[in-house]
């Protein structure tokens, strides 16, 4: 679909201000695959994606008869992803903004070099510790590991032979490995993201090259993970889940994103119209971000949500039934189930929001992005009972002040009602993007 933003570009490329509309590709993890026959996606408010980690120019754009353009884009046979979204771009990068660009930061894999506490080299959730093993069908090994975090496999037993988890979405997305920690690792006390105490055991990576101190202000961090319920057929849901990712300087200062997810307080819509996906809600009765997701108020299937202003958002899918005024919908609601269950999640904050109780981004008093030398990760649920796994954390530059540049098309990546579609592995993969111009 194209976006707000693609008709404003549009606009211009047929005025002759810009030749550039459709010339990049993006791939994303965020989004919940299209559930089949749940109808058109509304992305038309969005500019960015839920959690980008591709971008590859079109190698061809083809208009058809019928009012479609095809665009085709090529994936490094190097780059392995099972991906829910896909964008198109007018350019790679905003080349018209002086603050940095958007980066993958990490892809939580052995060969970034993590770590047990600073001490022992992470292990694999594998028998005997070989990283080339798909692993075994349950958690009893890594229950068995004296740390309670290990790297385990996109192709693990767990992910590829449980239909149930399968079903509910568990399982890494980007690349072919991921970090899984267990609920207790960490310690993570306080009545607020902002006031949390955080300790424990966390995991941890060098990492150099960060000049996120020219960014603005609204510039983002996003975190892609899923949750995973340690005994087998499992549908409890963890009431909450607590992540603190800690940026720690070579002189001992600290920047912290804490955040929280657990189901919250009904959303009470004032105004909602079925088939439509405009809704509007009472100010404050709860927080919504772009990518929650909404259950009941009518809805057949979970949707994504797309705030437009404080008090208005847009349904990321079509209703299927009927919606009348004053629906109230539950925000993030925990579901396990096989039928509409969802485990994996994206969150984003702002390098300067104000914490609210969801999450929050705190510094230490002259802490500079460009002395960062070290990662830490901190998990809690609350008990031994779930995983948590890290699948991708990003920044992503969201500066607009370039008119010619932008998010010109979104939508979320049709395939199985449970997976994403996934690249070839070590083989040149075609994505092929239609969109609609009529």
């Amino acid at each position: 679909m194209i976006t707000d933003v693609g008709k404003t570009i549009i606009a211009k490329a047929l005025s002759g201000v810009t030749d550039s509309c459709f010339d990049y590709l993006s791939l994303g993890i965020g989004a919940r695959p299209m559930p089949p026959g749940t109808g058109a996606h509304q992305s038309r408010p969005l500019t960015q994606m839920d959690h980008e980690v591709l971008r590859v120019p079109i190698i061809s754009a083809m208009p058809m008869n019928d009012g479609k353009i095809k665009c085709v884009a090529e994936i490094p046979p190097s780059f392995n992803c099972e991906f829910t979204e896909v964008g198109l771009w007018t350019h790679k990068e905003n080349a018209g903004s002086n603050r940095p660009s958007s980066k993958q930061i990490c892809s939580f894999v052995p060969n970034e070099g993590w770590s047990y506490n600073n001490v022992t080299p992470l292990k694999y959730k594998q028998e005997d510790n070989v990283a080339t093993q798909s692993g075994d069908i349950d958690f009893a090994k890594l229950n068995a590991l004296t740390e309670r975090a290990a790297f385990s496999a996109y192709n693990d037993m767990l992910w590829t032979t449980k239909l149930d988890r399968r079903a509910r979405k568990e399982g890494f997305r980007l690349d072919n490995w991921g970090i899984l920690t267990r609920g207790d690792m960490s310690t993570i006390t306080g009545a607020s993201p902002a006031a949390w105490s955080v300790g424990g055991n966390y995991i941890r990576m060098n990492a150099l090259g960060f000049n996120f101190d020219l960014s603005a202000a609204v510039d983002e961090l996003g975190l892609a993970y899923f949750v995973s319920p340690n005994a087998a057929g499992s549908t409890t849901a963890p009431s909450t889940i607590q992540i603190s990712i800690q940026f720690v300087t070579s002189d001992n200062k600290y920047a912290k994103w804490n955040l929280e997810r657990k189901n919250q307080t009904a959303l009470s819509a004032g105004t909602t119209t079925a088939g439509s996906p405009d809704i509007t809600y009472t100010t404050g009765s709860t927080i919504v971000r772009r990518g929650d997701q909404l259950t009941g108020g009518g809805i057949a299937t979970p949707t994504d949500v797309y705030p437009t202003s404080a008090t208005a958002a847009k349904l990321g899918f079509l209703p299927t039934g009927t919606v009348g005024s004053g629906q109230s919908f539950s925000v993030n609601a925990f579901d396990l189930s096989i039928t509409n269950g969802n485990a994996y999640y994206t969150d984003y904050i702002q390098l300067k929001e104000t914490a609210n109780a969801r999450m929050a981004m705190t510094y230490d008093s002259e802490f500079k992005w460009s002395a960062v030398n070290e990662i830490r990760v901190y998990v809690s649920t609350g008990s031994n009972a779930h995983w948590i796994g890290l699948d991708s954390l990003n920044f992503t530059n969201v500066d607009n002040m370039n008119s010619t540049y932008g998010m010109t098309a979104y939508d979320i990546a049709y395939n199985y009602e449970t997976r994403g579609v996934r690249t070839k592995e070590n083989s040149p993969t075609n994505v092929l993007f239609e969109v609609s111009v009529v």
